[in-house]
């Protein structure tokens, strides 16, 4: 059975309160003007990029692939990857118009990584 690594964990769930990015001022200027809006630090908008490519890369174990799209409408499709290898495509908002039922089917993509990232851990 294949786990989450321990690494992916880490960038997961790394509490990052204590951490400090020592950045020059006018990057920091740079960042929050054009970047962070709701976080309330460099520190909390980096933890929340790397947990979510984290996340991303659960997709890549086929094993996980039955709870990740558990209730989550979507499609996979084969596409040429080139050098005749194929790779699978996922779409989770194929055929979706509204704007609320893309949302409520991606909260419930995104709900699905985070328990299986629970799970795990127990």
């Amino acid at each position: 059975m294949v786990s989450i690594s321990e690494k992916t964990k880490v960038s997961i769930l790394a509490d990052v309160d204590d951490s400090h990015i020592d950045i020059i001022e006018n990057q920091e200027k740079v960042i929050r003007s054009k970047y962070i809006k709701d976080d309330p630090s460099v520190e909390v908008w980096l933890k929340r990029i790397v947990r979510n490519i984290a996340l991303a890369e659960l997709i890549y174990h086929s094993t996980f692939h039955k709870k990740i799209f558990d209730g989550v409408k979507h499609t996979i499709e084969k596409i040429d990857a080139g050098n005749g290898q194929v790779s699978n495509l996922y779409l989770v908002h194929k055929d979706m118009s509204e704007h609320t039922e893309r949302t409520a089917n991606f909260n419930k993509f995104m709900s699905n990584l985070y328990e299986l990232v629970a799970e795990d851990e127990k």
